[in-house]
This record gives C-alpha cells, sequence and structure tokens, in this order.
C-alpha cells in the first residue's frame, strides 16, 4: 500500500467479502491496483467510487443503498450481477470501463427516478444487460459506447423509461437481431422528463447500421421503414 492522504493506493486490492455496513462506503478517488470485490456484502448507504482509479469493481450478490460512479476508471470490469440489488439510484457517468459492464441477474430498486444512469460511460468490452431480475426505475444508457451489448427483450422491458440517444455499440453478440424485437426495443417509453422530445434519429440509425453490417440486410431495411414511420408519427426529429 503507498499513496498519500488525498489519493490512497491499494495495490493488493480490497475485498470485503460479506461485510456489513450501517452506512456509507467511501471509496472516492481512491486507486486500487487489484480488484475491489464487494461479494455478498450489505452496505445500508451509498457505495462511493467517484473518480477511483480501480482494476475491478465485483459487487457479486451484495445489496446495497446505491453506487456513486461518476468518473470512476476501471482496467476491468464492473460487475452488478448474479444477486446483486440496490435500493437506491446506481449513477455511472462517464465511467470508464476497462472490461464489462455486466447487469446480469441484478436487481435495481429505487424508490423513484432512474434506478441505473450510465450517460456518457464507455464500455471498452461487453453491454451484459439480460437475465435481469427486478427493475422499478427509469433507465439512461444517452451518450454511452459499447464495444458489444449481450441482452435480451425480456430485460430491456423492465424499466419504466429508457433513453438511447446517443448509445453507440458495435455488434450485437448475443442477443435479438430480428427487426420486430428490436423496433420494439426503440419504440420503449421514455422517461417523463424528456417526453417532449418524443423521436431521436440517432438510435434507430446506429440499429440500422448495425444490421447492415452484421449482414442482417433484410432486418435493417425493416427498421429503416419503421424509422420514418416513427418520424412521420411525432413531427419532430433530434
Amino acid at each position: 500500500m503507498g499513496g498519500d492522504d488525498e489519493t490512497p493506493v491499494h495495490e493488493k486490492g480490497i475485498e470485503l467479502e460479506g461485510a456489513w455496513i450501517d452506512g456509507d462506503l467511501d471509496l472516492k478517488a481512491c486507486h486500487c491496483t487489484a480488484p475491489l470485490g464487494l461479494h455478498r456484502s450489505n452496505v445500508k448507504g451509498d457505495v462511493v467510487v467517484r473518480d477511483a482509479h480501480l482494476s475491478t469493481l465485483s459487487l457479486q450478490g451484495s445489496w446495497i443503498g446505491g453506487l456513486k460512479g461518476d468518473g470512476v476508471h476501471t482496467n476491468g470490469a464492473i460487475l452488478l450481477r448474479n444477486g446483486f440489488k440496490a435500493t437506491g439510484k446506481v449513477r455511472l457517468h462517464r465511467p470508464q470501463i476497462g472490461g464489462d459492464l455486466d447487469c446480469s441477474n441484478g436487481a435495481f430498486e429505487p424508490h423513484q427516478g432512474h434506478a441505473l444512469s450510465c450517460d456518457g460511460a464507455v464500455i471498452a468490452s461487453t453491454l451484459f444487460f439480460r437475465d435481469v431480475a427486478s427493475f422499478k426505475g427509469e433507465l439512461s444508457f444517452a451518450g454511452c459506447s459499447a464495444h458489444h451489448i449481450a441482452d435480451e427483450a425480456r430485460s430491456w422491458s423492465k424499466p419504466r423509461g429508457l433513453v438511447l440517444d446517443g448509445f453507440q455499440y458495435d455488434r450485437i453478440i448475443d442477443g435479438p437481431t430480428d427487426a420486430a424485437t428490436r423496433i420494439a426495443w426503440l419504440r420503449h417509453p421514455m422517461p417523463a422528463a424528456v417526453t417532449n422530445k418524443a423521436f431521436w434519429a440517432q438510435p434507430w440509425e446506429q440499429l440500422i447500421k448495425v444490421l447492415r453490417e452484421m449482414g442482417h440486410d433484410k432486418e435493417a431495411k425493416a427498421v429503416a421503414i419503421a424509422k420514418q414511420e416513427a418520424m412521420r408519427a411525432t413531427g419532430r426529429q433530434w
């Protein structure tokens, strides 16, 4: 372990398996060159990793009040899976994630507002959004980018509102590629706060591009037709 009072550096990682914390766990601006693990822990307050530099952040099987991770950098993955549960907001704005963001079998249950907000996230590998156990709030991937996405329609249908404007991805590696399922994905209701902007072209154009590059020309054409119908229905474009 080394560093100064401002930026503690943990070279052997931090493992808090089974921990019980009544308040917040504040690791803001922490530098951890080995994995940070909170497996099967219970944190009544928030886990705070704002502006931290981490190897991997694993919250598998943990119950937490919320997650505040604006500006966090990881060389590896952020794992919110396998029994993970948040009763407050999970906010990951502008994180740099060197591996996966995995929400498989996670539960996101805030009292109101965004259950998961990943605006501006850069995910170097795969966004996993499938087998989501429960999702009781809004979901935003505005301005997010991921190399791959692995997902399913059932999980995307759970959020009360969904924002995909600016979401970029290179390939769908494990998920539906048929036009009907993907059109329903893009037509998912948006949060009430943005309903005055009822249509964005970018999510449709992004999907058309990816389907064409993957060789699904028929599906891409069907999505393009649906995009034109959606534009005519709203009379607006952003």
